[in-house]
């Protein structure tokens, strides 16, 4: 037989090399030094910005276009042009991933930080993903926004 890890592993065989390791993905940081929430929130703004933590539900919608989706499920704030802050409750984005990584990117942050996943049971065949800490898009659409529970 011929045992890829995760089977190996989830059947108590011995891997036979026949697959491709996990691979590990990095994604560079940009040239903005922003670290943490409340350093984004004071940089000078022109326009509300709405600021999103973690996209939850994210899927490929339409792989042929690139369309994705995603929504925020909790933690996102709309710093308001005038200073103020509101608390959205979530909002639903769709967009297509080459736009967004492309005309739609502002800024990524210098700083890059582990996203942690396991493609098996109880995290026996770790992955990682290396990204930004902080991102800026602009002109995104958002399709929900619901209001806080607040």
């Amino acid at each position: 037989f011929v045992w890829e890890q995760s089977s190996a592993d989830e059947f108590g065989k011995e891997a036979t090399g026949h697959d491709v390791s996990n691979l590990s993905i990095e994604l560079l940081g940009g040239d903005v030094d922003v670290k943490t929430i409340q350093a984004f929130a004071k940089l000078p703004r022109d326009r509300d910005i709405l600021y999103v933590p973690f996209m939850h539900y994210t899927n490929i919608v339409n792989p042929g276009e690139g369309l994705v989706t995603g929504t925020s499920r909790f933690g996102a704030l709309l710093l308001k042009q005038d200073g103020s802050i509101e608390l959205p409750y979530n909002v639903r984005f769709t967009e297509r991933i080459g736009r967004l990584f492309s005309e739609k990117l502002v800024w990524l942050a210098k700083e890059t930080v582990p996203y942690g996943s396991s493609s098996h049971y109880y995290g026996r065949d770790p992955y990682a993903t290396l990204v930004p800490a902080l991102a800026c898009f602009d002109d995104v659409m958002v399709e929900i926004s619901n209001e806080s529970f607040g």
